[in-house]
């Protein structure tokens, strides 16, 4: 009884596991898809950020 226990939490722990690292993953897929548009988005900031500076 036990060892049918520990196997099925044993189960059920591994496929949540590997949810969470499917999910983790696919994030960070999305966020390393959109790291070039940050930092483009950043750069222009930053750059009228600093032509305001330098107009005042």
């Amino acid at each position: 009884m036990f060892d049918f226990c520990s196997l099925k939490l044993k189960e059920v722990f591994e496929k949540n596991h590997e949810k969470r690292v499917d999910f983790g993953l696919k994030i960070m897929r999305e966020y390393y898809d959109f790291l070039p548009f940050i930092k483009e988005y950043n750069k222009a900031y930053l750059e009228r950020e600093l032509a305001l500076v330098k107009n005042e």
